[in-house]
């Protein structure tokens, strides 16, 4: 990598607020298993599909027209929490570090001096 484009952990703000994330790892864990469970839902239902395909329509095998719609309405299900739970948790992840990041600032804003209050205008 050339000088002219710094490294990305270089930036002290990025640094700080990837640590601020990884406060919350457990969330963002879970978060992330979650999304990884409903990404390896997408093959499955391609593999549901050819075999309700080739055993129940072309080889009329009676157990496979019975169990794969059921099959299918269980990924779904499985696939529905994963998406639902892993866009729950990074959100939470994400609203978390918006609330660190309000406190952290008017924490500081406590600290400044009255004159710096005083001499600001206000936006009316």
């Amino acid at each position: 990598m050339s000088s002219a484009h710094p490294r990305l952990l270089d930036d002290p703000n990025l640094r700080r607020l990837l640590r601020m994330v990884l406060t919350h790892r457990r969330l963002l864990v879970f978060g992330l298993i979650a999304t990884s469970v409903s990404a390896a839902t997408e093959p499955l239902i391609a593999r549901l599909a050819g075999v309700l395909t080739d055993q129940a329509l072309f080889q009329k095998e009676f157990k496979a027209v019975i169990w794969m719609p059921i099959a299918f309405v269980g990924l779904f299900i499985v696939r529905g929490l994963a998406i639902f739970g892993g866009s729950y948790l990074l959100n939470r992840v994400s609203q978390a570090v918006l609330v660190d990041l309000r406190m952290a600032m008017f924490d500081r804003m406590l600290h400044w001096p009255t004159t710096t209050f005083e001499n600001t205008p206000s936006a009316s």
